[in-house]
């Protein structure tokens, strides 16, 4: 059996060696904050030098010009997108998959979860408890004007 002098001495070297962890930690943590925040100096006004002039012993030779690439442009412009389709009685219906709730079904459909109480004053007949749905129910989707939905 270990006597409790060495157990408190075990104890108290573990301490100190995750202090120093801790502490070694910190010290990066500064490092690597001090090299990320630079302070910018504000303009000072300078004055115009004058143009410093080349020696005229090596003449300046141009680049060579590479010839130009031209690519070519598309027959016709890309079709702009269709207009929004009428909503269809199918398309307001939501199957239930396993995970979903009314607020997550809100989210994924209206873009909010606040119409999450609608979808469930639409379904009463077809929901018993809001708070577990049955996976593979159809829902009715409620009418949301569109500024309500965004």
């Amino acid at each position: 059996m270990i006597t409790t002098p060495l157990k408190i001495g075990i104890a108290v070297a573990c301490l100190v060696g995750i202090a120093a962890i801790i502490a070694v930690d910190q010290v990066r943590l500064q490092r690597r904050e001090s090299l990320t925040i630079t302070t910018v100096a504000a303009p000072s006004v300078q004055t115009a030098l004058p143009p410093v002039v080349a020696p005229a012993a090596a003449p300046v030779v141009a680049p060579p010009v590479a010839e130009p690439v031209i690519c070519p442009t598309p027959a016709a412009e890309a079709p702009a997108k269709p207009a929004a389709a009428p909503v269809k009685e199918l398309d307001r219906v939501y199957t239930v998959v396993q995970g979903d709730s009314l607020y997550g079904i809100s989210t994924k459909v209206f873009g909010t979860p606040r119409h999450y109480e609608r979808i469930y004053e639409a379904n009463r007949d077809r929901i018993k408890d809001p708070n577990t749905l049955q996976v593979g129910i159809n829902l009715k989707m409620p009418d949301v004007a569109p500024k309500a939905a965004q």
